[in-house]
């Protein structure tokens, strides 16, 4: 006899696997009504593929094998040259396209075969490095743009230490016309990395100064005996040696000299600042012989007029003077120049240089001693006079009112224009004004100089004001037309 328990677990399973066999024939009746889209769905070509790192390899890329140019110690003004190799590792369609080349300086040259690489195709850029005279390690930059999305502009560097691989000793030297040969010493000329190397060529400022060599000897060092011709050294006070070299480092060598002068002057020019027009300066200078030597002035004299001689003392091989410096009246610059002749007995003018700056007020109307105020106020009317579309020196003619307050009476006693540009033609009293004619003339100038400017001053006395003047400023401002004439 079948218990309650196990009567109720036998209709459980028998509802169990009904269910599962009607999900089973569920599924296979889907599957036959729809066969063209069970197909689709396990067709390969048809499924759409994830997006894998492969991908960034479709488009152009730019490899360098090395992004950095170390030449090491190169001699001066040599042509040294570096290659940057590179290739596009993109793969399928990604074409490498190379854009325009920019470099930092004139100094580096580059060389590109092509402009546009296939996958896989290798480039090389060469550069050609010129050193410059000076001995200082370099760094040079050029830039590299293309369509490589990830590195769109590549920057190539450079490096040199610009050296001297010949050593010239001494490096400098003065002469002196009095000594046998202008007393040049000898010259020695030094391979510091000791590559032998020949002497192809001597010369020297004006010819003055010539060596025996031979052309067919190579050694890594040379003395070189140097003659000096003295006549042709007076022409001038400074020159220079050049000696052309085999080296491949080291083309050329280049040794400055000086020339004693006969002469010399302390201070060796000139000085004034902060100056004034027509505001005398005094100095005092001492003209001595570098060889020891006595000798007689003859004259003196002045370039442009400006300096003149107040006292000359002749002391043991030497002479002092007291000069006087009276600075021209401004011309619309902010210094002045002249040069101070001293005639020497049997030998060339002594030229000693003369240069002042002006102060920034040279003129006492920037700096008035009595502005416009007390017990009476005068106006002008227009307090500014603007000019447009103006023309260098060509003339306008304006109209200015002058009036006082309280109706109070006043004479004009004279006017003064700040930079000359201002010119008053007439005034005319009526009343308690005063009409003033004014004639502007535009200074020259320049394409670059776009404006103007001046002040005029108008000196006025009233009843109230008898002990003093008041100066009242009338402002002009002035632009020129777009192509002003010359």
């Amino acid at each position: 006899m079948i218990s309650t328990y196990g009567l109720v677990y036998l209709v459980f399973s028998l509802a169990v696997g009904s269910g599962q066999q009607s999900a089973v024939a569920q599924r296979a009746k889907n599957t036959a009504e729809s066969p063209a889209k069970a197909n689709q769905a396990l067709e390969p070509s048809k499924v759409s593929p994830k997006p894998t790192s492969d991908a960034k390899n479709l488009l152009p890329r730019i490899l360098f094998e090395k992004t950095v140019c170390d030449l090491g110690d190169v001699g001066q003004g040599t042509k040294n040259t570096c290659e940057f190799k590179f290739t596009n590792t993109g793969s399928a369609d990604g074409g490498l396209k190379i854009g325009k080349i920019k470099r930092t300086c004139g100094c580096t040259v580059f060389e590109l075969d092509r402009k546009e690489y296939a996958p896989g195709q290798k480039g090389t850029i060469r550069v050609s490095y010129i050193a410059g005279k000076a001995t200082a390690l370099r760094q040079k930059h050029i830039y590299v743009p293309s369509n490589d999305k990830d590195n769109p502009n590549v920057k190539l560097t450079i490096k040199a230490r610009v050296v001297q691989l010949i050593e010239a000793t001494p490096q400098k030297f003065q002469l002196s016309l009095r000594k046998e040969s202008a007393g040049i010493p000898d010259i020695r000329l030094t391979s510091k990395d000791g590559r032998p190397f020949s002497i192809k060529g001597f010369k020297s400022t004006n010819n003055g100064i010539v060596t025996d060599f031979d052309p067919n000897v190579s050694a890594p060092e040379f003395v070189l005996h140097p003659k000096v011709d003295v006549e042709k050294l007076k022409t001038g006070s400074r020159g220079y040696i050049e000696i052309q070299l085999t080296h491949p480092q080291c083309p050329s060598v280049r040794i400055p000299y000086e020339i004693l002068a006969e002469f010399k002057a302390t201070p060796g020019s000139i000085i004034v600042m902060n100056t004034k027009p027509q505001e005398v300066v005094t100095r005092e200078i001492t003209v001595v012989s570098n060889y020891d030597e006595d000798f007689e002035v003859e004259s003196t004299s002045s370039k442009n007029g400006y300096i003149k001689v107040l006292s000359r003392e002749k002391a043991e091989k030497a002479y002092k003077f007291k000069v006087q410096v009276t600075p021209p009246s401004v011309n619309k610059r902010s210094l002045f120049s002249d040069t101070f002749y001293v005639g020497i007995k049997g030998k060339d003018k002594l030229a000693i240089a003369c240069r002042g700056f002006y102060s920034r007020h040279p003129t006492d109307a920037k700096k008035p001693d009595k502005s416009n105020k007390g017990p009476v106020k005068f106006k002008a009317e227009p307090q500014v006079v603007k000019i447009r579309n103006a023309e260098p020196e060509r003339p306008l003619i304006k109209e200015v009112w002058v009036y006082g307050s309280d109706n109070e009476d006043f004479q004009i006693e004279s006017t003064d224009s700040q930079k000359g540009t201002i010119q008053l033609l007439s005034q005319k009293k009526l009343g308690n004004r005063y009409k003033l004619k004014l004639k502007i003339t535009p200074p020259p100038t320049k394409y670059r100089l776009k404006i103007f400017s001046d002040v005029l001053y108008v000196n006025i006395r009233s009843n109230k004001t008898k002990d003093q003047t008041i100066k009242l400023p009338i402002t002009c401002r002035g632009s020129y037309s777009r192509r002003p004439r010359k």
